[in-house]
């Protein structure tokens, strides 16, 4: 089952990663999956889990200090800011890796989308990779990026 995407729920467009994310610029990229896991907050938190259908990329796209933050961001605006180019995984067993954290928050199992991609635990396995940025007052966005599925997954918190 997969939800009706409205075209302002794309944080790749909206936010302007579509250039900074990979050392490719022509490939395609399409939502197809986007959950709010918080939903109406009086505080205006928000916690968003993306998936995307990625055509035309091979690994030398994920190469060469990629993504470009400082391209989508004002990093000097930014404070306690924290970001990875892309990495292979698995993850780093680190404790204190809020960046990593909120891709096991429970809030992800209760939706179908997000809970399929607890499942599969793409973060622990070999062969796919991973790219954040954490800093206030943007919170953290962790990108995962599955070869093999030929899918990004793109987890939002703030």
């Amino acid at each position: 089952m997969r939800y009706f995407i409205w075209k302002d729920n794309d944080v790749i467009t909206r936010k302007g990663f579509t250039r900074y994310l990979f050392n490719k610029s022509n490939f395609n990229v399409n939502l197809t999956c986007y959950e709010d896991l918080i939903g109406l907050t009086t505080d205006g938190a928000t916690f968003d889990f993306y998936e995307y259908e990625i055509g035309g990329l091979d690994e030398l796209s994920l190469k060469e200090n990629y993504p470009k933050y400082e391209k989508v961001f004002n990093t000097n605006q930014l404070t306690n800011m924290d970001f990875s180019y892309w990495k292979h995984t698995p993850i780093p067993k680190e404790r204190g890796a809020y960046h990593f954290d909120i891709a096991y928050s429970s809030n992800l199992s209760n939706s179908f989308c997000s809970s399929e991609f607890q499942r599969n635990d793409l973060m622990s396995q070999s062969g796919n990779y991973y790219s954040y940025i954490s800093a206030y007052p943007i919170g953290v966005y962790l990108f995962i990026y599955s070869p093999f599925e030929e899918t990004l997954y793109v987890i939002f918190k703030k």
